[in-house]
């Protein structure tokens, strides 16, 4: 689909939206691209480097931290475990399925005044209690 966006031309997408086999064909978007090419060599550094970087210090730091973690005695043990998988389950989709629907919760109730009536209407201002 990539590939095809790429190959239509930006008219006929705007007209006919995306297709999987484009009815004008144009190498427009790759010749825009290639204007500047030490942009694109720069982005692919950047992110060699960064993942070299990454590679070299998950590599060496995560068997010093399972040792550290795998004695028993080093006292902070439990907490340091928790901290690593909390931040693993955690950092990459949990967080932003619940903060996403929340933001959105929280942006209709700051602009909608009639919601925010609604629900402060219900027993107890719309607080649940357990």
């Amino acid at each position: 689909m990539a590939l095809s966006l790429s190959l239509t031309d930006e008219q006929e997408m705007i007209r006919n939206g995306y297709t999987l086999f484009p009815s004008s064909f144009s190498l427009k978007a790759y010749a825009v691209a290639l204007e500047n090419p030490m942009i694109i060599l720069r982005a692919y550094v950047v992110t060699l480097f960064i993942t070299v970087v990454r590679t070299i210090s998950s590599v060496s730091l995560m068997p010093m931290t399972a040792s550290a973690i795998h004695k028993h005695t080093f006292r902070i043990a439990d907490g340091l475990a928790f901290f690593f998988f909390f931040t693993h389950v955690y950092h990459t989709s949990v967080c932003k399925q619940y903060l996403r629907p929340l933001q959105r919760l929280l942006y209709n109730l700051v602009t909608n005044s009639d919601e925010l009536r609604r629900i402060s209407a219900l027993p107890n201002g719309g607080s649940v209690q357990g």
